[in-house]
């Protein structure tokens, strides 16, 4: 026993006094290490690109297959909605939120803009669709679409009350209240205050509708100047202003009349002191060409005497 183990003790130390001074064996060992290594790195990397590869090809079936249904489920409310836009309402959010399907409720009926997203809600595209469907639709898109001129005109142009929607900004707009009035009737009454005030803009509202006048502002509709000029281009505020104003522009038409029947009869009594003067003148003419006459006829009876002594 005790020989094994003498035996024993002597070979490990004569391992560990193997001596590793031979380079080449020790590169041989690191190369081969290296090798493996790079080996079992390179059958990693396949198998995780196989793996990579065949993930990607199901994720595509799956997504093709995805996309099919989508396609599907979107005709398929693009049919519901053109038959009743309000049928957006029922309609999965994700739907609400698709273009082409809201387009065609809105278009249908301007006031499914109301179950669209918020981000269609505020697509400019979408909402002139709804407007010029209802105008009315104005009431529900974006903050910014009803301070959008165009949005908010079109809106006007289909229905003449909804500019109280419009923002507040845009109602204290003079140029965009200068198209407005052309357009609508009632669109002096949404603007602001201070427009209604607006020499300019009340001109052009009653230029094109005299009852707008009854939404200016007190000042102007007992401005004597202004109701004059603004009778000029349009006759019909004399239904709309007040009794002293009606007295006044009375007043100037019963002025007018006499300083046009005096212009008539001034105009007249030119006219026959003309005819008089040439009347005169034609009777000197006459008188002058009878004296000629006469003349003539004793000059030539003169010869004719003269004639007949010479003859005798």
């Amino acid at each position: 026993m005790d020989i094994n183990n003498n035996m024993i003790k002597n070979m490990i130390n004569n391992l560990k006094n193997i001596s590793y001074r031979d380079d080449s064996f020790k590169n041989r060992l690191d190369k081969n290490r290296l090798d493996k290594n790079r080996l079992d790195k390179n059958r990693l990397d396949k198998n995780r690109l196989e793996f990579e590869n065949m993930t990607l090809t199901q994720n595509t079936n799956t997504n093709t297959n995805i996309n099919r249904d989508q396609k599907k489920e979107i005709q398929k409310w693009i049919n519901k909605v053109k038959q009743n836009g309000n049928a957006l309402y029922y309609a999965s959010a994700e739907l609400k939120g698709n273009k082409e399907v809201v387009l065609e409720a809105v278009q249908q009926d301007g006031d499914a803009l109301q179950y669209a997203s918020a981000e269609l809600k505020g697509n400019k595209e979408v909402v002139l669709k709804a407007v010029q469907q209802n105008g009315s639709a104005l009431y529900f898109a974006s903050a910014e679409l009803r301070g959008n001129k165009e949005v908010v005109l079109k809106a006007v142009q289909q229905n003449e009350h909804v500019l109280w929607y419009a923002s507040t900004e845009l109602k204290g707009d003079k140029v965009f209240a200068l198209k407005a009035v052309q357009q609508n009737r009632y669109a002096l009454s949404h603007v602001s205050t201070e427009l209604k005030g607006n020499k300019d803009v009340v001109l052009e509202a009653v230029k094109q509708y005299g009852c707008a006048l009854q939404f200016a502002l007190k000042e102007l509709r007992d401005n004597k100047e202004f109701i004059l000029k603004a009778y000029k281009v349009n006759k019909d505020i004399y239904t709309y202003v007040n009794y002293d104003m009606k007295l006044y522009i009375d007043k100037e038409n019963d002025r007018k009349r006499e300083e046009q029947k005096r212009k008539e009869k001034a105009k007249n009594d030119e006219v026959c002191v003309d005819i008089k003067r040439r009347n005169k003148e034609l009777t000197i003419i006459n008188s002058f060409e009878i004296i000629e006459d006469n003349v003539d006829d004793k000059i030539l009876e003169g010869f004719e005497n003269i004639e007949n002594i010479k003859n005798t």
